[in-house]
């Protein structure tokens, strides 16, 4: 199965553009029927940038095969049908009939996430659902769409759909879309750039703390090992009040770890329960 990337053979594309930039009119109207027939060749842009291809839409004995090109470049099996009469399209072979029926496949799947089996049926001009299926699976084989058919809800769910031609009318809405996009993609790097702009601030912010408070915390140590050094020997009871007082000023801990010295309590009752106990 091909992917959508690899649908148009790009050698084959470019040896009909050779051979058709110098053509005759008669050559040129070959090289339209066989490559609206290439089962490898689905963009033909360049074909009617040509000269030859010019000229043969400025000859009115021949405009209907470029007429025919643009329908396959821009257009769908509905279309043909529509414009066939009116503006004398050849008669399709059965290979760029089945072309044409994938080339609206894949319109139809730019315009809508899931094709409903009756849309389908109506625009291939199918008559019965086994054609239409077959088609369908054509296409997905082929590799102009990426999807999965839905048989019990009637739908054909698409991912992915390989890009046609542009027609000349459609440019200008397409360049809009594409500046909307552009504007909203822009719009996206701004707040991203601001999210990331505050997370650095905040990190600095994290990290100043984070050596102020290893700072505090090591002078406290300092004292602590000064203070043991001088209460070696002495009879006086040695108190942590200060130092910790010092760390809980600078919010290295809550209030409520301060200590002071010990305070030695009475016992209940006073003096008098002390006498009565001696007595």
């Amino acid at each position: 199965m091909a992917t959508v990337l690899e649908t148009t053979d790009g050698a084959a594309l470019e040896a009909y553009v050779l051979q058709c930039k110098n053509a005759t009119p008669r050559m040129a109207i070959d090289i339209i029927r066989r490559v609206t027939s290439d089962p490898q060749i689905f963009v033909f842009a360049e074909l009617l940038d040509l000269p030859s291809v010019a000229a043969l839409e400025a000859a009115p004995e021949h405009k209907a095969h470029v007429d025919l090109l643009k329908v396959f470049a821009y257009g769908t099996h509905r279309e043909y049908q529509e414009k066939k009469a009116a503006l004398s399209l050849p008669d399709l072979s059965a290979e760029q009939e089945r072309k044409l029926r994938l080339l609206t496949i894949v319109s139809l799947a730019v315009a809508h996430k899931s094709i409903p089996y009756d849309v389908l049926l109506e625009e291939l001009a199918l008559a019965t659902l086994r054609e239409m299926e077959d088609m369908v699976i054509d296409a997905l084989y082929s590799g102009v769409i990426l999807g999965k058919m839905d048989q019990r809800g009637r739908k054909v769910h698409v991912q992915t759909v390989m890009g046609r031609d542009v027609a000349p009318s459609e440019i200008d809405a397409l360049s809009a879309r594409l500046a909307e996009w552009i504007s909203r993609a822009k719009g996206i790097c701004g707040t991203l750039g601001d999210q990331a702009t505050e997370a650095t601030r905040q990190r600095v912010a994290d990290e100043a703390s984070a050596a102020a408070l290893k700072d505090r915390v090591d002078a406290a140590s300092a004292e602590l090992v000064v203070a043991l050094k001088e209460a070696e020997g002495k009879p006086q009871a040695f108190s942590l009040g200060p130092i910790l007082s010092g760390l809980a000023d600078s919010d290295a801990m809550p209030s409520s770890s301060r200590t002071g010295p010990m305070r030695r309590h009475p016992p209940k009752g006073g003096r008098d329960a002390q006498s009565r106990h001696r007595a």
